[in-house]
């Protein structure tokens, strides 16, 4: 797992939701969720927007630029 999706994949579980959960809400598939955590694909930025609303967490902290 590279750190982006370390990141995400923590970043979902303090919001308290699971895979499927985080797909639902935000209308991707569970599977598009899993391969953005696993590091096999990247989000566009609008689903990076999207994800960082739901998560609570700005973009900065996803994609490891905070201090």
């Amino acid at each position: 797992m590279d750190q982006f999706g370390f990141r995400l994949k923590i970043a979902r579980k303090e919001a308290g939701l699971t895979q499927k959960q985080a797909a639902e809400r935000l209308g991707f598939s569970q599977s598009a969720i899993r391969q953005y955590e696993q590091g096999q694909s990247r989000p566009s930025y609008e689903r990076l927007i999207d994800m960082c609303r739901l998560y609570g967490v700005s973009p900065d902290t996803l994609l490891g630029l905070d201090p």
